[in-house]
């Protein structure tokens, strides 16, 4: 049977320093959804096809991905209550 939940992926690099700060809140985040998503740190310098694919042009970038398709892109740093907020967001108008 294949896992058809919500993917949220962050995309990010290790020379990022705001990736570095945004990593704990997704983190804790991610967490916080528990089994509502599966979640992936996509790091665009050692896997830049996946970064094309999805047209990332900043890091950090957070998508939340349904059903192969990206329903939710941010871009940036938000503080844990917004990027959980947005998140949930998402997930209530995909449903």
């Amino acid at each position: 049977m294949s896992d058809t939940r919500p993917l949220l992926i962050e995309f990010t690099a290790d020379w990022c320093g705001h990736c570095e700060v945004f990593a704990p809140v997704f983190h804790d985040v991610a967490q916080a959804l528990g089994d509502t998503v599966n979640t992936i740190v996509v790091d665009t310098q050692k896997q830049p096809d996946l970064a094309e694919r999805y047209r990332i042009t900043s890091i950090p970038t957070t998508m939340l991905v349904v059903d192969g398709e990206p329903v939710m892109t941010l871009r940036g740093v938000r503080s844990r209550k917004k990027l959980k907020q947005a998140i949930e967001q998402a997930l209530n108008e995909g449903s």
